[in-house]
């Protein structure tokens, strides 16, 4: 599914942004695909950034967290964590994929990258917002994109 151009003014330029998603039968993983087409800046940098913010639960009020195991692997290491409510972050350079693992429900939340340049993150919640979130992010100059894929799949 491509998505029609849509263009983003800031203060000093404006670019155009085209957004692809490709649904591969039988897989459970979608290709997500941002891409700045035009600007009328050759010069300016902008930073895509593709992330899920998520939880699990059936109410507005998501299930305790305690236990989920966020993980974001690249080139300068890994980092992982035990979610605990304590509002960490971890950033890591070089990133190939970022994961929340659900052992509630017995869910794995993937989204990797073959982006070189690209960096990946998670960000544990805390109490008023119990929620992680797991991105992988890159900035460019002109034009240029940032190729993800997002999978949910059984854990074990």
């Amino acid at each position: 599914m491509t998505l029609d151009p849509v263009d983003i003014e800031f203060a000093d330029f404006t670019s155009r942004v085209q957004s692809v998603f490709r649904f591969t039968e039988g897989t459970g993983e979608i290709e997500i695909v941002r891409r700045i087409t035009e600007t009328t800046d050759p010069q300016a940098e902008v930073t895509i950034d593709e992330y899920i913010t998520a939880c699990y639960g059936t109410t507005e009020y998501p299930e305790d967290l305690t236990g989920v195991k966020l993980t974001v692997t690249g080139a300068s290491g890994t980092e992982t964590i035990e979610y605990a409510y304590k509002c960490r972050e971890a950033y890591v350079s070089g990133v190939r994929l970022a994961e929340a693992l659900v052992p509630q429900v017995d869910t794995r939340l993937t989204m990797r990258t073959d982006t070189d340049g690209a960096s990946g993150y998670f960000r544990e919640g805390f109490a008023f917002s119990p929620m992680y979130t797991i991105g992988i992010k890159k900035t460019v100059v002109g034009k240029g994109e940032l190729r993800t894929w997002l999978k949910v799949e059984k854990a074990s």
